[in-house]
């Protein structure tokens, strides 16, 4: 390839091969699927009520018990994720949106999903 053919490739065409205009489209997960994953295996193991598996994906484990019995009490069950973003004042906080159900209610959610010792924890 020429060099005057190079300057007729838009900037934008170059970044985007290069992976740098849309790094959402890379094959590495990032926080927002970090903290949808942390979510889902969390509501998953609810039912069970066994900390052992829940707490250490909450970022208060000590009160794991208390939540966990709270929230299968008013059967909290997630119905899906709906969307996630990185909190814009940390970028180890993810706020992730979720249809949850309230035994017969179901309703629109923000999650907050936080990085602690380098991982992703919910916060209840």
């Amino acid at each position: 390839m020429r060099m005057s053919s190079l300057r007729r490739v838009p900037a934008v065409a170059l970044l985007a091969a290069a992976g740098l205009l849309f790094p959402a489209c890379s094959s590495t997960s990032g926080p927002g699927e970090a903290a949808e994953t942390v979510v889902r295996r969390f509501f998953t193991a609810l039912p069970s009520g066994d900390c052992a598996q829940l707490a250490p994906l909450l970022v208060n484990a000590a009160a794991c018990a208390e939540s966990v019995r709270e929230l299968n009490e008013h059967a909290v069950r997630l119905q899906e994720v709906l969307s996630s973003q990185v909190d814009g004042r940390t970028p180890d906080a993810v706020l992730v949106r979720a249809r949850m159900q309230y035994g017969e209610h179901v309703k629109a959610q923000v999650l907050r999903v936080e990085r602690h010792a380098g991982s992703w924890r919910l916060r209840l």
